[in-house]
């Protein structure tokens, strides 16, 4: 199990022909894929950190202002969190109704932050999280945002939201096999197939 991406992402490895009689897969070859798998999965849990990282030190650096929106809506403190290449969008909401993206533009005024769910999650739950992955409606890429509350004197003004591509998974599953044989396939916890090696996914994985 690789616990990234709102706290579950599933690595499966389908090896066909590796059997010891009617007995199944040998304990040595399951401590291998087991290893494998672990590998996989510390990867992405490193890669997903630094992610969360990366927004948490954005939305510190507006809860630094300490309240001074006039500041926080300015583009050039939405630029903090757009260096990182995975990093296509930076949103920015605030209690106030301040509702700004960096590439999209202000939606202040017509559109409402409080009711995105990530800016009411990172409200609630108070600190960085993952929502689960989507597609992106202006890119078409698989993504996933990190949401971190923004605050002044202690209390909760705003939250940051960062959409993160997840063109990753797309190289992590090629690396999960063993010893050339098999298939990887990446799962969400809703049973979203994330990414795959299979031929034919719809398919292959319906039954699994």
């Amino acid at each position: 199990i690789i616990s990234v991406i709102a706290g579950a992402l599933i690595s499966i490895v389908s090896i066909i022909g590796y059997y010891m009689s009617d007995k199944g897969i040998s304990e040595t070859l399951e401590r291998e894929i087991a290893a494998i798998i672990d590998a996989r999965g510390n990867e992405l849990d490193g890669w997903l950190g630094r992610k969360a990282a990366s927004a948490e030190y954005a939305a510190n650096m507006f809860t630094a202002l300490n309240g001074d929106t006039a500041r926080m809506k300015t583009r050039e403190m939405l630029a903090i969190a757009t260096s990182d290449k995975d990093i296509l969008e930076v949103t920015v909401g605030l209690n106030d109704g301040f509702f700004c993206s960096y590439n999209a533009g202000d939606y202040t005024g017509q559109l409402d932050p409080t009711s995105r769910p990530w800016y009411k999650n990172a409200r609630d739950l108070n600190k960085v999280l993952f929502t689960d992955a989507y597609i992106d409606v202006y890119t078409n890429k698989l993504i996933v945002s990190a949401a971190a509350p923004i605050k002044a004197n202690g209390q909760f003004i705003g939250s940051m939201c960062n959409d993160i591509s997840l063109d990753v998974l797309d190289e992590q599953v090629k690396k999960i096999d063993y010893r050339g044989q098999g298939y990887g396939i990446i799962i969400e916890r809703t049973g979203k197939v994330l990414a795959t090696t299979l031929p034919d996914p719809k398919e292959d994985v319906k039954d699994m």
